[in-house]
């Protein structure tokens, strides 16, 4: 052994890096592989998740060791032992961050299914908020890994030091001779491969188990990947998933939305219509849109979820119009806001709308749509309102303000996120009953049922144990949704508003699927003036019911929305993209079509469970997905979702 590593002169080191690399890199793998196995065995020809990973490996060894590799080689060697301590510090460092975001990964496949991905970035963009739901839900993790990591960077530098000590010089024309051989082989790794198009995560899609294929990926390719698409905004969605004539895109979108086509009104905006009212009424209604973190079907017990957690929700069912069959388009709050808002399908960026440059202003939403009647509009958080980009994009778009937890003086509770939804629903009654006779919109945002779960004491019975536990922070937001209905029936305001009270997103969404579909399922409920009560089974998508309630204000409106009113009835079928990590699908009543990064698309036909049940062909359906996916992406850039 010693013999070959003075074969391999001032490349040693690095070498014995590399190898390093590969075996964490591989070990953790294999680990997980044994902990999601039910996963793997789904899977034929599961192992080879393994070398698909070495790959990943080689990609980002590739591109991290490239310029140490080549500057070894050219720097004399009698120079390069007076500089090592610049080489020490550099491999110590990045070999931390592998160890690091191999770590990372555990906690991210256990929340979201995935590698460290953009939300790592977008989520350490507001680290006070992070920090401390990561320290209540994973603090022995933390404690553990700090202290792991802080031994393995000194015993990472002692060993590298030790190496360069003991690395034998070559003659300097030796180097000059493998550099030659060297640079493809580090540009082929870097790219894996020698095709015209660099890697992507795609190249770790070779199952059809959203799971194995992120194992498969290496946790600092993916993150690194994540932020390299972030930045670079030559990535258009047509590179990534297939291009379609502009034309086309919109034919095929708007042979889903159930409009008359004499009710089109600008072709240079051309989803731009006028949708007529539901129910005409002498004087229009409020409109309040109550946005209830995490709150997916599964935890609801009225549609066959966890028993006990949402008896106020359930009852409150009984009043309004319950939709059963409703799904998200994401996974995260952001993308529930631009649904919920904007009535906006997900785009493929690592980021929702809200932070998008070309959305920070004319960018449709209720709150210009509807001030055009003359409604005054509130977006009520009981968190900071800068998360996300929400104070920006809501008050560049229309809203009037934005109250969020520093407007709050007389908050009984405040845990990590910010105040309680007490709190919060105790400052939206306070703002509507000051409303008088005036219009008004609101839109509230809960965040009491979000990691890491902290809540006022004494307000429920627990259902679990621990305290901090999903179930128990569902059953007081509920509490607390319970609360603000109760208070509102007494006040003036309540016989002239519209009540939606949704999701923005499931708890958690994870599956075997590429994506899995039934996960995302989620409550609707809508209470209104004249509506009677009525459970609907049609299946919709979180763009349907912006649409939906603007339809129970009484008044004809003018609006850029995709979305269908779900309380007409009509043939359509029931539609919606969603989106997971780097693929999306667009489902048609019991058909799914994906679409990942650079793949040909796949159509799924659905059981009765949604599960895919076997593979299937329509090539005017993965049109027409793909005309949905390119949609959000081409209105954006060409700036037509607004109003005129």
């Amino acid at each position: 052994m010693a013999s070959l590593y003075k074969k391999l002169g001032p490349l040693g080191p690095i070498f014995v890096f590399l190898l390093t690399a590969f075996i964490l890199f591989t070990l953790n793998r294999v680990i997980l592989g044994f902990v999601y196995s039910e996963n793997l065995t789904s899977v034929n020809d599961f192992w080879l998740y393994i070398p698909v990973g070495i790959r990943t490996d080689a990609i980002i060894l590739s591109l991290c060791l490239a310029i140490p590799m080549l500057l070894v080689l050219l720097i004399p060697f009698r120079v390069l032992q007076k500089i090592r301590i610049a080489f020490l510090c550099y491999l110590t460092f990045i070999f931390i961050c592998f160890v690091f975001l191999e770590i990372t990964s555990w906690p991210f496949l256990d929340q979201y299914s995935s590698r460290p991905n953009q939300l790592f970035f977008q989520y350490f963009s507001h680290p006070k908020e992070v920090i401390s739901m990561i320290w209540g839900n994973y603090k022995i993790l933390m404690i553990i890994s700090a202290i792991a990591l802080f031994y393995i960077g000194k015993a990472c530098w002692k060993t590298l030091d030790l190496l360069f000590e003991f690395a034998e010089p070559w003659p300097y024309w030796k180097g000059l001779v493998i550099l030659p051989i060297l640079i493809p082989l580090l540009i082929v790794g870097g790219r894996s491969g020698i095709g015209q198009a660099n890697a992507t995560p795609s190249i770790a899609a070779f199952s059809n188990d959203h799971i194995t294929n992120q194992i498969s990926l290496n946790a600092s390719y993916s993150l690194g990947y994540a932020y390299y698409t972030s930045k670079n905004s030559a990535i258009r969605t047509q590179d990534i998933y297939g291009d379609m004539p502009y034309d086309e895109v919109i034919s095929r979108v708007k042979k889903y939305m159930d409009v008359n086509p004499e009710d089109f009104t600008d072709p240079e905006i051309p989803t731009l219509h006028i949708q007529k009212p539901t129910i005409q009424r002498d004087k229009p209604l409020n409109l309040v849109i109550i946005l209830m973190e995490g709150l997916g079907s599964d935890l609801v017990e009225s549609q066959g979820g966890k028993e006990g957690l949402t008896p106020n929700l359930d009852r409150l069912r009984n009043e309004g119009v319950f939709f059963e069959d409703i799904y998200s388009i994401g996974t995260r709050t952001s993308r529930g806001i631009e649904a919920m808002v904007s009535g906006y399908p997900p785009t493929s960026k690592s980021s929702s709308v809200m932070k998008m440059d070309l959305a920070q202003h004319n960018f449709f939403t209720i709150a210009g749509l509807l001030k055009r009647h003359s409604y005054e509009s509130s977006f009520i958080y009981g968190g900071e309102g800068h998360f996300d980009n929400m104070s920006a994009f809501f008050l560049g778009n229309g809203f009037d303000v934005v109250i969020d937890e520093n407007d709050i003086d007389s908050a009984e509770y405040r845990g990590s996120w910010g105040v309680s939804d007490e709190d919060t629903f105790n400052k939206a009654n306070e703002e509507f009953k000051q409303k008088g006779d005036k219009l008004f919109l609101s839109v509230i945002l809960t965040m009491s049922n979000h990691l890491p779960f902290d809540y006022p004491n004494d307000k429920i019975d627990q259902v679990t144990e621990p305290r901090e536990s999903a179930e128990n922070a569902t059953k007081y937001s509920d509490y607390a949704l319970g609360k603000f209905f109760e208070v509102a029936k007494k006040e003036t305001y309540y016989n002239n508003t519209v009540f939606l009270v949704t999701a923005d997103h499931p708890m958690r969404i994870s599956g075997k699927h590429l994506v899995p579909i039934k996960k995302y399922r989620i409550p609707a409920l809508i209470i209104a003036p004249g509506l009677k009560p009525q459970i609907i089974k049609t299946t919709g998508s979180q763009i349907d019911l912006l649409p939906t309630v603007v339809g129970l204000l009484g008044m004809d409106t003018e609006h850029p929305m995709i979305g269908r009113n779900l309380l007409k009835q009509n043939s359509l079928p029931g539609s919606g993209v969603m989106i997971y990590t780097h693929s999306l699908a667009f489902r048609v009543n019991n058909y799914a079509v994906i679409y990942q990064p650079q793949k040909a698309p796949q159509t799924f036909l659905l059981d009765d469970n949604l599960d895919f049940k076997k593979q299937s062909e329509d090539k005017e359906l993965e049109k027409d997905a793909l005309a949905h996916i390119l949609f959000p992406a081409v209105s954006y850039f060409k700036q037509t979702y607004r109003l005129n």
